[in-house]
């Protein structure tokens, strides 16, 4: 079936349209970049000329799928993970998380995954729920796999990011996802405002305040999104360990 076939009503025939993966689409944005700038590799030129030459082919891969999407179709795109260090923004201490596996080093590569994460509606991460059984003087603990599970917010280990009214994390089946979906449409923004209002007090001051930057204009989708993000960085808080003053 052609991705562009649409029916009388200007819908597609299909309701979901799954790409295995961005590792391959990246792949093919590298060879792109490398044949405009008419070099090998990703790091020929120096002040990453090449990569920067990558980030218009990234956009038309985007601007495709959103022409896709437009039409009423969810869009699945696996990723593989990777630890990253990111850090403390009270205290400057590093600490690993979880986030979209994608090349380049430094700025090079928070942007690119950033780019990704900010066009998604939902960022999931899969992983095992471990339960370690303790040892004895004579045997050592072991681990074993109990299932798998979807972490769908941010948190300090993970930067997954949802825009409904997802849980924090849920059985990675699709019965469970679908429920939760159906579930979680976002909420009046009265309510997602409330939300927020008691969720600002909590947060470090320039979290708190970057937050409230756009917290004036947010509607719908943008405001439910808001209130994902303030759960991730007000888990970032709580992780620190730090005190905040809710007079401030």
């Amino acid at each position: 079936m052609e991705l562009n076939t649409l029916d009388a009503e200007g819908k597609r025939q299909f309701p979901h349209l799954v790409l295995d993966s961005l590792t391959g689409i990246e792949r093919l944005v590298h060879e792109a970049a490398c044949g405009a700038e008419k070099v090998r590799h990703m790091e020929a030129k120096d002040f990453k000329k090449v990569w920067s030459a990558a980030e218009p082919f990234w956009f038309e891969v985007q601007a495709k799928l959103n022409t896709i999407r437009r039409s009423g179709v969810h869009i699945w795109i696996i990723a593989h993970s990777a630890e990253v260090v990111d850090a403390s923004t009270t205290t400057g201490e590093i600490f690993p998380r979880w986030d979209i596996q994608l090349k380049g080093t430094g700025t090079t590569g928070v942007e690119a995954r950033q780019m990704w994460r900010t066009w998604a509606d939902h960022v999931f991460f899969l992983d095992w729920v471990v339960e370690v059984q303790k040892g004895s003087k004579t045997a050592r603990s072991v681990g074993r796999y109990k299932g798998r599970i979807l972490y769908t917010r941010e948190s300090a280990t993970h930067y997954a990011k949802t825009r409904l009214r997802l849980p924090p994390s849920l059985p990675a089946t699709w019965e469970d996802l679908a429920k939760a979906w159906a579930a979680g449409v976002s909420a009046p923004d009265t309510k997602l405002r409330a939300e927020l209002n008691a969720l600002l007090p909590q947060l470090a001051p320039e979290d708190r305040e970057a937050i409230e930057a756009e917290l004036a204009t947010a509607t719908g989708n943008k405001l439910a999104a808001l209130v994902s993000r303030a759960h991730g960085m007000l888990a970032v808080t709580l992780e620190d360990g730090v005190e905040v003053d809710a007079a401030e």
